[in-house]
């Protein structure tokens, strides 16, 4: 039996308002869907480890699957810098 790959448009916006529509399998991993949406936004894919994606506020674990976040068709995340400490 084949097994349905389960597939969800995300837009991707950053805080200096460029966004990207890419389609993901909510089964891939959150650092998957951040590398895509690096690419198309032409951020070095090398400096990935200074950002960070959040939903609805929420900091998203670049382990986790980006299903266990429910984010609707045509869900908003944004991908920003992570802040400076110290």
């Amino acid at each position: 039996m084949e097994k349905k790959q389960k597939h969800l448009n995300v837009v991707v916006e950053t805080i200096e308002g460029e966004s990207v529509a890419l389609e993901v399998n909510i089964e891939n991993k959150v650092s998957h869907l951040m590398e895509k949406a690096m690419k198309e936004l032409s951020i070095d894919i090398n400096t990935a480890s200074t950002y960070e994606m959040l939903y609805n506020g929420t900091l998203m674990n670049p382990d986790s699957k980006i299903e266990v976040y429910n984010i609707p068709e045509n869900g908003i995340v944004l991908l920003q810098r992570r802040p400076k400490v110290g």
